[in-house]
């Protein structure tokens, strides 16, 4: 039986993110009980105070499913992260708040 929907979550590996501070982005795409290697159209798009200021594509980096990229924001604020990822015919866009302090 096919998968009707497209499973993608988008996670940061710190809670608290600074100014100037590096941290990981994740993105993990599943069709059904499959993950989705290299087949899968992966754009973060950046947010900053509710102003798109841009996208960015994460890299593919392992067999599970997983897209992702180390980044950091120059300026306080609250950032929001949506992962547009397109597969088949399916599109999916969740998104991650961040709130970006000294």
């Amino acid at each position: 039986e096919k998968p009707t929907s497209l499973e993608v979550s988008i996670t940061a590996d710190k809670e608290n993110i600074k100014v100037n501070e590096p941290f990981t982005v994740a993105v993990d795409v599943k069709f059904g009980e499959k993950e989705i290697n290299k087949d899968a159209n992966v754009v973060i798009e950046i947010i900053e105070n509710g102003m798109s200021v841009g996208s960015i594509n994460p890299e593919y980096y392992d067999d599970k499913g997983k897209y992702g990229l180390e980044m950091m924001f120059e300026s306080v604020g609250e950032h929001t992260l949506v992962a547009h990822v397109d597969y088949q015919e399916y599109h999916e866009m969740p998104s991650l708040l961040l709130d970006v302090t000294e």
